[in-house]
């Protein structure tokens, strides 16, 4: 890590938001236990100096597309230095590695769903810990399609007994069934266990500054099949983001986090 003068300098927002991400990723990938990661998220967002957000990473396996960081390298911590959001995409191809504001750190309704004790489902825990139920509740990770918000979850399966049919679910910790309705049985299915959550999980840290709303939030998840041949899991990932001054925009990746396309905000 760093020398003890670079470890005194004082910690910026965008360096604690990198953590943030790291975190995330660790708890996507089985390294943090929930408690550890809410524990260790709280720290970074208190953290006064790079020292302290050096103990909370410290013991970690981080991902490559996440320690291109001052956090991590001391060589890129400088007094007064202006630094451009890592989530910047340079070139689409990027877009899979980068990192900004964390989500599970701020905004997108984690407020309200932290309160409830549990993470907002636009976040990388929550994610995680909705594809787990689904797959206790179900017996497997087969779906048609599905809307994460914040507090709820909008499922679309295919009937157990019938191709023809279409069960359409309401998860908020908890599965309720609305309706049954009739679909094509030639519809294809995706797999959940199909996304890389840790890639995901670094795209969503920085999905609000690759779409030009850097102090908006994730508003929304949409997962379903992909039109695209050959594209990773056969399925989509869209990313939906907004501020308050009506900012918006949205990009959509693959289940390895490789980029499909960018709408940044303005376009």
């Amino acid at each position: 890590m760093s020398s003890a003068p670079s470890g005194a300098l004082r910690a910026a927002d965008s360096d604690r938001a990198d953590v943030c991400g790291m975190l995330d990723a660790a708890l996507a990938d089985g390294q943090l236990t929930a408690a550890e990661h809410a524990t260790r998220t709280s720290a970074a967002m208190r953290a006064v100096t790079f020292a302290d957000l050096e103990t909370l990473i410290a013991d970690l396996q981080l991902p490559e597309a996440l320690v291109d960081t001052p956090v991590v390298r001391a060589d890129l911590r400088r007094p007064h230095r202006l630094r451009m959001p890592l989530a910047i995409v340079a070139g689409a191809a990027a877009l899979g590695a980068v990192v900004g504001l964390a989500v599970g750190c701020a905004g997108g309704g984690a407020e309200t769903a932290a309160e409830a004790g549990r993470p907002a489902f636009t976040t990388p825990n929550g994610l995680a810990r909705f594809i787990a139920d689904y797959r206790a509740h179900f017996g497997d990770t087969s779906v048609d399609e599905v809307t994460l918000h914040p507090e709820h979850v909008s499922i679309v399966r295919r009937a157990a007994d019938n191709p023809a049919q279409e069960d359409r679910w309401d998860y908020d910790g908890e599965f309720d069934h609305s309706v049954t309705t009739s679909r094509d049985p030639d519809d294809p299915t995706i797999d959940l266990a199909a996304l890389d959550l840790p890639a995901i999980a670094a795209v969503l840290a920085g999905s609000t500054r690759t779409v030009g709303v850097p102090e908006g939030a994730v508003t929304h998840l949409g997962i379903e099949p992909s039109d695209h041949a050959g594209i990773a899991g056969g399925l989509e990932v869209q990313i939906f983001v907004a501020d308050e001054r009506g900012g918006r925009g949205d990009l959509t990746v693959a289940a390895d986090g490789a980029p499909v396309a960018v709408f940044p905000a303005g376009r």
